[in-house]
């Protein structure tokens, strides 16, 4: 199956898996808030009934009183109010202070809060109270004040206290002179708090479940570009053996032949030049073959260090002669300033003289013309640094963090030689020794490659 399509495969599971969470999650919650509001909603009640058979009062016989002295003084008030306009005014300010005389002289909320304080549960709430009929009565004649869902600005009010309050009772009462016919919403202030304490196991195994498998899923996703970067990696790697093995190949090829006519007419110079040459060709042919060998060691990790003491100034100043002396037929030049003050770590001198000279030779491969290369040594805190540091065209930024990956080749190198391996080797042996090693490069200005060691290695 094609990666894309088995990551697209995965990304719907996963998010099939969340928006299945999510609906168990929701269903859960109106679970728990219809359970929170039968139990709550039942509570209430029993405070009513508990009120009305220990104190003989429903806590609304001050309001019911208070309304009727009201209603006393409104019924002239409707009697000589014939027009319209005037009605409708009058009718809103009855309304009113109706609601206000209901919600500032009722007893109700106190004893609630008190019983369920006692009960153990959540005191803290809002009432409301919606009126839906009112009349003004006389002794023959009554003036409608209001009547439900007339009006729409109470029905929306009368939705929004449904979706969220508890409805508890309905209220009918008639005095003298008015009626009146109203509801008890309450809304607790803490309920959606409540509800969310007990559904903390659900939330956090809804959040594991979807964050192991993002996990899972990301590292799924990883593998696969991993491997197939490693798929085209070594595909790179295949097509460039093939292409230096085959160089070698050839030119001993031609070389033997020539060497093979020569003998016919025998010129000792010419058979000296092709047999130095065949022998030339063959360290190249036995040097790739120590590579593919190296490749197996490191992937069975069979490389271990053999420490011992070294002066790492005399090491460097030691590699960067040799250096000068084994490219001494190409037009470069090195300069260095090593500041170790006879410095001492516990390296292994021969991988760690492989590290070095893979840094000088990609320094002189990838210089500019004529190549210039800089090398630094000094002391920072508790470490050495190495910096080698080259005038060619630089790496590019998107390149920087692949340069050190297994047969990685930059995309601006196509005519380079190589097998990818070099900064391979340098990562892998500098970690060994606890250390690490860094690139900083910017096109157009070369590039510096910086090995920092501990001054005590810990491995």
């Amino acid at each position: 199956m094609k990666p894309k399509v088995t990551i697209s495969i995965a990304a719907f599971a996963l998010i099939g898996l969340i928006t299945i969470q999510y609906f168990l999650i929701s269903g859960l919650y109106r679970l728990k808030k219809n359970e929170f509001d039968t139990k709550y909603g039942n509570a209430v009640r029993e405070a009513l009934i508990d009120m009305q058979d220990r104190f003989k009062t429903n806590g609304l016989d001050t309001v019911f009183y208070l309304m009727d002295m009201q209603a006393l003084e409104l019924v002239d008030e409707y009697s000589f109010t014939v027009d319209d306009p005037g009605l409708t005014d009058l009718n809103q300010n009855v309304l009113e202070l109706y609601q206000f005389v209901i919600e500032k002289h009722e007893r109700v909320s106190a004893f609630i809060k008190a019983y369920l304080t006692i009960s153990d549960m959540d005191p803290e709430f809002l009432t409301g109270y919606l009126i839906r009929d009112l009349q003004i009565i006389d002794q023959d004649r009554i003036f409608p004040v209001y009547q439900e869902m007339q009006d729409q600005a109470e029905k929306q009010k009368e939705q929004d206290m449904k979706s969220d309050a508890i409805h508890v009772n309905n209220f009918r009462a008639e005095g003298n002179f008015f009626r009146i016919n109203f509801d008890l919403y309450i809304d607790f202030t803490h309920k959606t708090t409540i509800i969310f304490k007990e559904m903390t196991g659900a939330f956090v195994l809804a959040l594991i479940s979807i964050l192991v498998a993002g996990a899972v899923f990301m590292f799924t996703i990883q593998n696969m570009l991993k491997h197939k970067n490693l798929s085209e990696l070594k595909t790179d790697f295949i097509n460039n053996m093939a292409h230096e093995l085959k160089t070698p190949l050839t030119t001993i090829s031609v070389a033997s032949s020539t060497l093979a006519e020569t003998e016919k007419n025998p010129d000792k110079d010419k058979i000296v030049g092709l047999s130095e040459l065949i022998k030339e060709q063959n360290k190249q042919l036995s040097k790739l073959i120590d590579h593919i060998l190296d490749i197996n060691l490191w992937e069975k990790n069979q490389i271990s260090l053999r420490k011992s003491e070294v002066n790492l100034s005399n090491l460097l100043k030691t590699r960067i002669e040799a250096f000068r002396i084994e490219h001494a037929d190409k037009s470069f030049s090195v300069t260095d300033q090593i500041n170790l003050d006879g410095v001492k770590i516990d390296i292994d001198e021969f991988q760690f003289t492989i590290a070095l000279h893979n840094l000088f030779s990609n320094a002189l491969k990838y210089g500019g013309n004529p190549p210039e290369i800089h090398i630094g040594a000094g002391i920072e805190t508790d470490h050495v640094y190495i910096k080698v540091k080259d005038n060619g065209k630089g790496i590019r930024y998107d390149e920087q963090s692949q340069i050190f990956s297994k047969f990685y080749r930059g995309k601006g190198t196509p005519n380079k030689s190589g097998l990818g391996l070099g900064l391979f080797y340098v990562k892998e042996i500098i970690e060994l020794h606890g250390g690490i090693v860094e690139v900083f490069s910017k096109l157009g200005h070369g590039s510096t490659f910086v090995i920092r060691l501990p001054l005590k290695a810990e491995i």
